[in-house]
């Protein structure tokens, strides 16, 4: 009955132990899930990707949890994104490709930068499609019941989960690159050079968020130090990485 007393042997320490920490636990890992999620939605404040409106009965579509648990200077932390279930969008005809750099021309490109004597290099880019270009269409998202308040989001900017995200991503990429001085490869619209009084000074590959450059220290300066200052960057390395 609920009016029952319950005790615990303290005396059987290991297994109190083993339940108190089981319960310590849970706690934590949900604070730390809640935490990764404020997160991922301060990406959206931070890049703009939508404005809240009235819900006037607009057609919309609804947003999910993808939760990943990755290993980050040996602890295990989480990560949040927020998706949007794309396929419950009303069918439109706009392009959706998104070109990235073969193998083989990452194999011609790497012999190149050997034959130059240039250093290799990476870098991550943070929340890449949260910084893609704006959206040239009407699309209304339903929020995560956490943060719902009645209202509903207007997308300014494609988003994880939408067919066209990876190609919004890479025309931005493309454009800031171009006003950097780039030159867009014949043979690979995802491989972009950069060229002075007819000299290779820089290359630079791109697949989906992951960027892969080298060149002489000019084109760092001028180009590398500028383009962290257009996108976010989540880690980059040099010399030795995957």
């Amino acid at each position: 009955s609920t009016d029952s007393l319950h005790s615990i042997d303290f005396k059987n320490i290991d297994n109190w132990v083993q339940k108190e920490e089981s319960f310590i636990c849970k706690i934590t890992s949900n604070i730390e899930l809640d935490q990764a999620k404020l997160t991922e939605i301060t990406n959206w404040k931070e890049h703009n990707v939508y404005t809240e409106v009235e819900d006037n009965g607009q057609y919309f579509i609804t947003l999910r949890w993808v939760i990943t648990q990755k290993l980050k200077n040996g602890t295990s932390q989480y990560k949040a994104r927020l998706v949007a279930r794309g396929f419950e969008e009303e069918e439109a005809t706009y392009r959706t490709d998104s070109p990235t750099c073969s193998f083989t021309n990452l194999r011609l490109l790497i012999s190149v930068i050997v034959s130059k004597r240039w250093k290799i290099h990476s870098l991550d880019i943070k929340c890449a499609f949260l910084q893609g270009k704006e959206i040239d269409r009407d699309i209304y998202v339903k929020p995560p019941r956490e943060f719902d308040n009645g209202h509903i989001w207007k997308l300014n900017r494609t988003v994880y989960g939408l067919k066209d995200a990876s190609r919004a991503w890479y025309l931005r990429v493309k454009e800031e690159l171009i006003q950097l001085g780039a030159q867009i490869s014949h043979y690979d619209e995802a491989l972009f050079l950069w060229y002075e009084n007819s000299e290779l000074v820089g290359v630079m590959s791109t697949h989906v968020d992951d960027f892969f450059w080298s060149g002489d220290s000019k084109f760092e300066m001028k180009v590398i130090q500028n383009l962290k200052q257009k996108f976010k960057i989540n880690q980059e390395e040099s010399m030795t990485f995957k």
